[in-house]
């Protein structure tokens, strides 16, 4: 009995023995795989960030952040993959790096240019130099349209034909129009002016009342809305009023035979029509 029990106390001694030997280094495999992890951004979907011009961000736009690798994690922008030149972005945006792991660095600032889904590289290398991209779409939408300057009505029969100066905006996809009859009248719901444009400097608008004073509203929209509006008026003329006359009479005049005469001047006549 001594004997079976004495192997084995032996055996569970080997036992022990070898379990002593294999421990540190399964710990030690353990620890080098976590070692050689890389960067990585996931299975992000290309993030898209919308900002407007001449606006200021509220909240800076914090980029995606890795996760994995060696520290330090350094954040640089570059073109579409692993390019070495970088993109710059719209005027007035500035990128800053991370200080810590919680994004992969802000973008912040006022933009003063206009840019459409332009696409950035988001790269990040750990400190054994392995790295991992994410890529991301910008677009900053252009600003407001200003009020429509040279705003004019001429009158006419039935009519106002309205006139302003091109604002060379070409970010402007339509006009919009409101006016009303009287000085304290309700005005009309903003009705598109049907194929206006960034180029379009007027409108004639129809079936108005004569002798009736109208005050006439026009603002450019683009893509990010309706601009500000400018106003003017105008007062139908009747038929008679809009007939064509001289505003003075014209003396009688002689001229001699055969002999020069100085430039003569002939009054113009004036009408709405």
């Amino acid at each position: 009995m001594s004997r079976v029990l004495t192997w084995r106390l032996s055996h569970v001694a080997m036992l022990l023995a070898v379990l002593m030997l294999c421990v540190p280094q399964l710990a030690f495999t353990q620890s080098s795989n976590s070692q050689d992890t890389e960067p990585s951004f996931g299975n992000i979907s290309t993030p898209s960030y919308v900002t407007t011009q001449n606006m200021q961000l509220s909240t800076a736009i914090a980029l995606p952040a890795a996760f994995g690798g060696n520290s330090p994690l350094t954040y640089t922008l570059s073109g579409p993959g692993l390019t070495t030149v970088a993109l710059t972005l719209p005027d007035g945006l500035r990128y800053t790096a991370p200080a810590d792991s919680q994004s992969g660095g802000m973008i912040s600032g006022t933009p003063t240019e206009m840019a459409f889904k332009s696409i950035y590289t988001l790269i990040v290398r750990d400190a054994d130099g392995d790295s991992a991209v994410v890529n991301f779409y910008l677009t900053v939408n252009p600003a407001l349209a200003s009020a429509p300057t040279g705003f004019s009505a001429t009158p006419g029969n039935g009519r106002a034909t309205l006139s302003w100066t091109d604002p060379k905006n070409t970010s402007i996809t339509h006009y919009e129009l409101s006016y009303r009859q009287g000085a304290r009248g309700s005005f009309t719901a903003w009705t598109k002016i049907e194929n206006s444009g960034a180029n379009t400097v007027g409108h004639t608008l129809s079936n108005l009342v004569n002798n009736k004073m109208y005050t006439f509203r026009l603002r450019a929209v683009n893509v990010t809305g309706s601009g500000v509006f400018a106003t003017t008026t105008a007062t139908p003329l009747t038929t008679a009023d809009s007939m064509p006359r001289f505003s003075k009479s014209v003396s009688p005049m002689r001229f001699a035979r055969n002999r020069s005469i100085s430039t003569v001047t002939l009054p113009s006549a004036t009408g709405r029509d």
